[in-house]
């Protein structure tokens, strides 16, 4: 057996090999054959008995006290001696020659710690498990040297070079990256080295746990070429997960606080300072939309600076010092572009400017004001524009609605992100412009936008031959959603929309009964079913209608009536259909088909009752009275103009009195069903008066015009609308939907009050106006006069004290 070597023997081989691997740039490493060689000489000493220790050992025999002790000697006079000459060099000299040699040692420490990994696992352990201060692992102790004796003394020089190449960087001057991020990073290393310092005061169990973590991370720097590549650092108990993460995070908090006492605080002021020149400078000389591109590419520099080269945890405080600086110092200045960008449309721009001002509080909150006002006030001026001819062209004015929506919609999206705030500002903005504007003045009332939003639902709705692909027609539904979205008077909407529906059904113009069904089903998810319940049921009647006749035509020979009769049975509750103005005298060609369906319907429904609805019947009427079509012409008439022609069949020429006695038709309905057929001179009136005077005289003669033409062969005269049946039409919707509001204002108010039993004036009014808006907007006068009702009919009543308070009556 060979003779156990003295530590006087011993150490001059260890510093000789240590300073070896230091050096291992210059060619000077250790074999394999030489690391266990080191490793178990080291072992050999520790182990043997007979040496003797300062530290009397407890437990097994284990020494290394006096191998450590040398150990920090030497590494502290070798970092010394690096920079022993420091003085020499300038700022930029040394700050590439502390990176060169920090790098050097940064790799060749855990080198050194695995030649003694022997103490790392053993006596280090030992002796920090009993509670002994000042003694590190050998890499972090490598680490606190180096921070003790370069570092520290030299950061002041350091960190002046760093932010000058920093500056330099932010001048558009190219520098070293590489060198700046092996510095600044490697300040984070050191924070290990404070990390395990603050560690060593705590117990020893959690002690313990630290200095594995901290060997573990140590060990990852060790290059996979080395032999030390597959020693294992002490092993983490895992008796106990809570220490361990407590420990992981006393860990990062420490080395965190350490990179930012010693770097990162002198960084961000040196950044605030150098932000607060260029911006001051910038904005003095160039415009708005300038600065913003100019802070959105500092942004993006100072993002690729933390990936290049700082500390991933300087991202967040750095961009907020750059907020700061950038955006929030000058709020005021970039808020005040936002009304001549929109004005000018800068898209572009107003993106960039949405995503700087969103990133510091309250940044935003004067645009959303300003976003609301302009959009209004654009809104009205868009319809204003247009409102003469609008008022009557409903595809215009539904148009002009959209462009406006469609504009600033997008600019919602694409520019502001879908920002809720932004779009609670648009809605509001559209629903003002959209019930107040010069269209609704002109027409004087409120109602005017519901009323031609239903128009533009029955042209869209309607069969013709401008009919786009269904595909269209459904973008279209969906743009008439958008609109009815922000109509007040939703319950004038669905009068209108449900006598247009009405004549759709009855005259069959539907261009789709599955684009019906979409449209019922968009209202009915927006409204509730409620809103659309007798919309439902009136298809459900034509359905019936249709199986009533192919029932009536199976048990009767329409062959024998010499016409194709057809009749739709309706529910009165259902339909928006008013009951005829005048009696009228069916002709006699058609009497038996009447007489024959009412008896079939009579043996069908015992107990029904039928109403004629002949102002709403159409009839094809073919003709032969022309002398300048051999084929004769067919006419699409109605039934009031049906009884007039046929009249013709036995009388050359007809009095107003004759047609009058033969219909039966009061002459407003009477002379309603002529204009039509004067004002395409199929008919020519013997009289003083111009046939496009609004007058009915019995006196005089109407004859057919045999010098009729036509450029169609069917001519459809039941189309034509006369002007005071459209007014009169209009007058009864609204007379209709004011008795139906005065119901709904009551049956609210029942209802508040039925719940509540008692409640002041204001409160009620406030409470029924909240339940009936998403319908109407009630005005107030009217909720006061349903409330008088409602006294009077003694569901409620007034408190003799308190005038103001209402109480429910059982």
């Amino acid at each position: 057996m060979s003779r156990q070597k003295t530590m006087e023997e011993l150490w001059p081989i260890l510093q000789s090999e240590t300073l070896k691997v230091l050096n291992f740039r210059s060619g000077i490493g250790l074999s394999i054959k030489d690391w266990i060689s080191l490793y178990t000489q080291i072992n050999d000493y520790c182990t043997n008995p007979r040496q003797v220790s300062r530290v009397p050992p407890t437990g097994a025999n284990i020494l290394g006290e006096e191998i450590y002790l040398r150990l920090c000697d030497f590494i502290q006079n070798y970092v010394k001696e690096l920079f022993s000459h420091s003085d020499l060099r300038s700022d930029e000299d040394l700050l590439n020659y502390y990176c060169k040699h920090w790098q050097d040692f940064n790799l060749s420490a855990p080198k050194v710690s695995n030649i003694y990994n022997y103490l790392n696992r053993y006596w280090i352990k030992r002796v920090q498990d009993d509670g002994r201060k000042n003694v590190y692992e050998i890499n972090i102790m490598c680490l606190i040297k180096w921070r003790t004796e370069a570092f520290e003394p030299l950061k002041s020089r350091l960190i002046r070079q760093i932010l000058h190449y920093i500056e330099c960087d932010r001048k558009g001057e190219v520098i070293d990256i590489s060198l700046l991020a092996h510095v600044i990073r490697g300040i984070v290393t050191l924070g290990s080295g404070t990390a395990a310092i603050n560690s060593n005061s705590s117990t020893s169990n959690s002690n313990s746990s630290n200095n594995s973590i901290l060997a573990s991370t140590a060990s990852t720097s060790t290059p996979a070429s080395t032999p030390a590549s597959t020693s294992t650092s002490t092993p983490t108990s895992n008796n106990n997960n809570n220490n361990n993460n407590n420990s992981n995070k006393a860990l990062e908090n420490s080395i965190r606080e350490y990179y930012s006492r010693e770097f990162e605080v002198i960084f961000l002021q040196a950044t605030e300072e150098f932000y607060i020149t260029e911006s001051s400078n910038f904005l003095a000389n160039n415009s708005v939309t300038e600065y913003l591109k100019k802070v959105e590419t500092r942004f993006i520099d100072e993002e690729r600076r933390v990936d290049n080269y700082l500390h991933q945890d300087s991202r967040i405080p750095l961009i907020k010092r750059c907020e700061a600086v950038l955006i929030e110092k000058h709020k005021e200045i970039i808020q005040g572009e936002f009304q001549r960008l929109l004005k000018d449309d800068k898209i572009e721009d107003l993106t960039r400017l949405y995503s700087l001002l969103c990133r510091i509080k309250d940044g935003l909150t004067p645009l959303r004001s300003q976003f609301e006002q302009y959009v209004q006030q654009f809104g009205m001026d868009a319809i204003q524009r247009v409102a003469t001819t609008a008022n009557q062209d409903a595809k215009l004015y539904i148009d002009e609605l959209l462009k406006v929506y469609v504009k600033f919609n997008d600019l919602l999206l694409h520019s502001f992100r879908g920002d809720k705030d932004f779009a609670a500002a648009l809605d509001r903005a559209c629903r003002r412009f959209i019930n107040d504007n010069a269209v609704c003045k002109e027409a004087k009332s409120a109602s005017k936008s519901a009323e031609l939003l239903a128009r533009f639902s029955d042209a869209t709705l309607k069969k013709n031959s401008k009919n786009s692909d269904e595909k269209t027609l459904e973008n279209l539904l969906d743009d008439i959603m958008v609109i009815f979205k922000y109509i007040e008077e939703k319950d004038i909407f669905m009068t209108c929309y449900s006598r247009h529906l009405s004549k759709r059904l009855i005259y069959g113009t539907s261009a789709s009964e599955d684009l019906e069904s979409t449209m019922i089903g968009k209202l009915k998810s927006t409204c509730g079913y409620e809103y659309t319940s007798k919309l439902q049921r009136m298809f459900t009647d034509i359905s019936l209608s249709k199986a009533i006749n192919e029932s009536f035509k199976k048990e009767f020979d329409m062959a024998r009536f010499g016409v194709d009769f057809s009749v739709l049975v309706l529910a009165t509750g259902s339909w928006p259909l008013q009951p005829p103005s005048s009696n009228f005298t069916v002709p006699n060609e058609l009497q038996q088909c009447f007489v024959s369906f009412q008896e079939f319907y009579g043996r069908q429904h015992s107990g029904r009752k039928l109403n004629w609805l002949h102002q709403l019947s159409k009839a094809e009427l073919k003709t032969n009275f022309t002398t300048t079509n051999k084929t004769g012409y067919t006419f699409q008439v109605t039934g009031y103009q049906l009884g007039i022609l046929i009249a013709f069949n036995s009388n050359d020429n007809c009095s107003g009195a004759q047609l009058q006695e033969i219909t039966q038709l009061v002459e407003p309905a009477l002379f309603a069903a002529l204009q039509p057929l004067l004002k395409l001179k199929i008919l020519a009136r013997n009289s003083s008066l111009k046939d496009e005077q609004h007058s009915f005289n019995k006196s005089d003669v109407y004859t057919l015009n045999s010098n009729f033409k036509s450029p169609r062969i069917k001519v459809n005269i039941s189309g034509i609308r006369v002007e005071a049946e459209e007014k009169k039409i209009q007058n009864i919707t609204q007379r209709e939907v004011d008795e139906d509001r005065k119901w709904q204002i009551q049956a609210a108010i029942v209802r508040v009050m039925k719940m509540r039993k008692s409640l002041r004036h204001t409160n009620l009014v406030a409470e029924v106006v909240n339940q009936l808006q998403s319908r109407f907007k009630p005005p107030i006068p009217l909720i006061k006069k349903c409330i008088d009702a409602l006294i009077e009919k003694e569901y409620l009543q007034r408190v003799e004290s308190e005038k103001d308070l209402y109480q429910y009556l059982a």
